[in-house]
């Protein structure tokens, strides 16, 4: 998995970190990856996703925890995915 990071007022440029699979736990639904690597870091303290989670909740919901580490800090975004019915 490869997700885009851009966040052009903290990296004037597109990170790329390429995450791989850790765990999968099929009774509770969830994936999680973890960062193996990355191209168009600035600096090693620049801002970047190091994991993310999928747990699938429901038939028709998703939630995604991002963890974003940069600059001596780590905050986890959450994003919550529901199907219109």
């Amino acid at each position: 998995m490869a997700p885009i990071c851009a966040r052009p007022t903290i990296v004037p440029r597109a990170t790329n970190p390429r995450l791989k699979a850790t765990s999968a736990d099929d009774v509770n639904k969830v994936v999680k990856f973890h960062m193996v690597d990355i191209t168009n870091m600035p600096t090693p303290e620049a801002g970047h996703v190091r994991d993310l989670e999928l747990r699938l909740t429901s038939a028709s919901q998703i939630t995604i925890l991002f963890t974003f580490v940069g600059w001596g800090k780590e905050s986890v975004e959450r994003i919550e995915l529901a199907r219109k019915t």
